[in-house]
């Protein structure tokens, strides 16, 4: 399958509340290009990448994903073709390290 676009965000929204997160973004991020997301804290940048992984839905527009709607099941085998590396990673107290790697392993 020929994909013309690696992600592409459409008119896309995320509210909670009163507070609006993300505001119609339009993005098309193309196979071979690199997209770097800069702003202050509370921009939005985290629930943007959030709405692309399919971990928040968003209130308006739609995500594509390498062709795929991040949020069907179909995206599964596309999360085991993308890489996510967090701002912060936190490793829980009361979880060994083999459940550490399981558990990430799993996202």
């Amino acid at each position: 399958m020929h994909v013309k676009s690696n992600i592409e965000l459409m008119s896309v929204s995320k509210d909670y509340g009163q507070t609006k997160a993300v505001d119609a973004v339009d993005l098309v991020v193309s196979p071979g290009e690199c997209l770097a997301l800069v702003g202050h804290n509370g921009a939005g940048k985290s629930t943007l990448i959030k709405m692309i992984l399919g971990l928040v839905r968003p209130t308006d527009g739609t995500v594509t994903v390498m062709g795929h709607d991040p949020l069907t099941a179909s995206f599964n085998r596309v999360r085991a073709a993308i890489g996510f590396l967090p701002e912060q990673v936190l490793f829980q107290n009361n979880m060994t390290g083999r459940e550490t790697l399981e558990f990430y392993a799993r996202l």
